[in-house]
């Protein structure tokens, strides 16, 4: 199950699960990456396909695309 409270947080999600977004525009560009917790505006904003990462504040990661495990 997928949580998202915020403007297009979780946009474009397609078949990721298990993703937290907190914020406007966090995890927008998200599409199948699972296991993601993203607070704060345009957090994880182009993570894509990427996995198991927490990104905290507003832009934290917010270029991450692929990269996964990241704090």
């Amino acid at each position: 199950m997928n949580n998202a409270i915020g403007f297009q947080s979780l946009y474009n999600n397609n078949s990721g699960i298990n993703n937290n977004a907190f914020g406007t525009y966090a995890l927008r560009s998200n599409t199948t990456g699972s296991n993601n917790i993203a607070i704060g505006t345009s957090s994880l904003y182009y993570n894509v396909n990427a996995e198991n990462n927490i990104a905290l504040g507003n832009f934290a990661m917010n270029l991450n695309t692929t990269g996964s495990g990241n704090i």
